[in-house]
């Protein structure tokens, strides 16, 4: 069995680039101003170990998982591919990634998605009783649910 590599962190970035971890958060988020000796280094620090970003953690920070939940009844359906691939890419302009699920049936199926600490939703419901009863629940959760033919 193959052993996982390490995920390189931003302290590993750190470390290759000469820099404090500040500097690399600064670098990476472009929110503060960096001289361009070090800006530079970061970011061959960056492609050298290919470092991604976690999204988990940042959302843990406040800032947000960047990943909105499309929920619909029937992925099958031509209709669905379409509306989904469109909202997919104007999502991705936007710095966002869309995640696909059916709706499910389980009681708990609203609790596993809150949990997940998506930015945004989107319910696509046929209208009856057990979608209307998922999506408001999840709507007393999140605010504003989009529902197409609302």
């Amino acid at each position: 069995m193959e052993s996982r590599q390490r995920k390189v962190t931003r302290k590993d970035v750190a470390e290759e680039a000469g820099v404090s971890e500040t500097i690399v958060s600064y670098v990476l988020n472009k929110n503060r101003y960096v001289k361009e000796e070090k800006r530079q280094r970061v970011l061959e620090a960056v492609e050298k170990l290919q470092y991604q970003p976690n999204n988990i953690a940042r959302a843990l920070h406040g800032k947000g998982s960047l990943q909105i939940l499309f929920i619909a009844e029937e992925l099958s359906s031509g209709y669905f591919s379409e509306m989904v691939s469109q909202m997919s890419r104007d999502a991705y302009r936007q710095g966002y990634m869309i995640s696909l699920c059916e709706s499910q049936k389980e009681d708990e199926f609203v609790s596993h998605i809150l949990s997940r600490q998506f930015d945004g939703l989107f319910v696509s419901a046929s209208g009856n009783r057990q979608s209307t009863e998922t999506s408001g629940k999840v709507r007393d959760s999140y605010g504003t649910v989009f529902k197409p033919g609302d």
